[in-house]
């Protein structure tokens, strides 16, 4: 099952019965004309 939400490179397991976890994180410090960009393509601020 693919998720909307995916990353990449992507992760490929052969084991059903295997657990696979991810963790990532974005950084807070956005600005200029990144901020500008994303408010533009309607994100929220904040």
């Amino acid at each position: 099952m693919r998720n909307p939400s995916d990353t990449y490179p992507t992760m490929e397991v052969g084991n059903a019965s295997a657990d696979l976890e991810h963790e990532t994180s974005v950084s807070q410090n956005c600005g200029g004309p990144t901020l500008l960009l994303m408010r533009a393509r309607g994100h929220p601020r904040g």
